[in-house]
């Protein structure tokens, strides 16, 4: 069983949200079939009902059984307990603050000339410069450099942009970044961040702790 390609899922409050990267929309199920994708998860199905359940969400759009059985994975990524944000360093080099703009101008741009999933896409590619170890004052400088750049080029209501913008500026420092996407539900919400394994890169732990991760890469 696996979900159709470009769409992911989390449980959140007890909801199941699904973004789907192809269609750039986040949507939930009604209660019958949410009830039908969770007893799928849980594994506490078999036989006939496990048919029925799959037909059902396959039927839906939602799954595709062309290949073996499988696990559906869910987001993995380590609860955040920490923020970089709290450690800027009192002084930055003026190249490094240039550069951190110009992958905000390049994040801006790409999101008007290309789709979110192809966007997405470029993090499943080998990076150019190979991560190193992060070091406190690697991480502070590389923080401190972009959270300067955003003076200059709001990230206002941009979070998603922004955190692309991160990610690929810290690659290119030779630091370890992934992007995360989450949820929440009550009032439904959407909120990206950048983050490397407990550390939230550029952000505050009050700002992403309500989402539930969707989507890591």
């Amino acid at each position: 069983m696996h979900l159709r390609e470009g769409l992911y899922f989390c449980i959140a409050n007890e909801r199941v949200v699904f973004l789907d990267l192809f269609k750039d929309r986040y949507f939930c199920l009604q209660s019958e079939l949410d009830r039908q994708f969770q007893t799928l998860l849980s594994g506490q199905v078999d036989g006939t009902d496990r048919s029925l359940c799959e037909q059902a969400l396959t039927d839906q759009g939602l799954l595709t059984l062309s290949q073996p059985c499988a696990p559906m994975p869910t987001a993995a990524v380590a609860a955040p307990q920490f923020s970089a944000l709290t450690s800027l360093s009192a002084k930055v080099l003026l190249p490094s603050m240039i550069e951190a703009t110009v992958f905000q101008v390049m994040s801006q741009r790409d999101f008007k000339r290309r789709p979110l999933w192809e966007i997405i896409a470029d993090f499943t590619t080998p990076a150019q410069t190979p991560a190193k170890v992060r070091t406190p004052q690697a991480l502070a400088n590389c923080v401190t450099a972009f959270h300067r750049a955003t003076r200059i080029v709001t990230t206002q209501d941009q979070c998603l942009r922004s955190s692309i913008a991160f990610v690929r500026f810290a690659k290119r420092q030779g630091l370890s970044a992934h992007l995360v996407i989450g949820v929440r539900m009550f009032p439904f919400g959407a909120h990206a961040w950048a983050q490397d394994g407990d550390c939230v890169l550029n952000d505050s732990l009050d700002a992403v702790r309500p989402y539930t991760p969707i989507l890591v890469v």
